[in-house]
């Protein structure tokens, strides 16, 4: 029987606990409740789209050893701004909005 390296398990675990979170486990069962099957074009185009970046990113990262942001540096800063632009506008201000949205259900504000 082949053993089992947990060492590499840990950042394997990570990565996954990063790329699913909250959002995909209690929001798309909640739409899902809500809205059944009307949101599965969503769902389709969606993973789509993302399916390329969790599947290159890595690559990249492994084959020339360095980090997505030193690639994006390397294109020119306007990429290294639109990845930040991207990243703060798209990614945690609707987190922070779902966290607020979920303070007030529970606080009955």
């Amino acid at each position: 029987m082949k053993q089992i390296d947990l060492s590499k398990l840990g950042p394997g675990l990570l990565f996954a606990g990063a790329a699913i979170g909250v959002s995909h486990l209690v929001q798309s069962t909640r739409a899902g409740a809500d809205y059944g099957w009307g949101l599965i074009w969503a769902l389709l185009l969606i993973n789509l789209f993302k399916y390329p970046f969790f599947q290159y990113g890595p690559r990249y990262a492994q084959a020339t050893g360095e980090t997505l942001l030193d690639g994006y540096h390397k294109l020119g800063k306007t990429y290294l701004w639109a990845y930040f632009f991207v990243k703060s506008q798209l990614y945690h201000s609707p987190r922070v909005l779902q966290v607020q949205q979920q303070l007030i259900q529970f606080c009955k504000i």
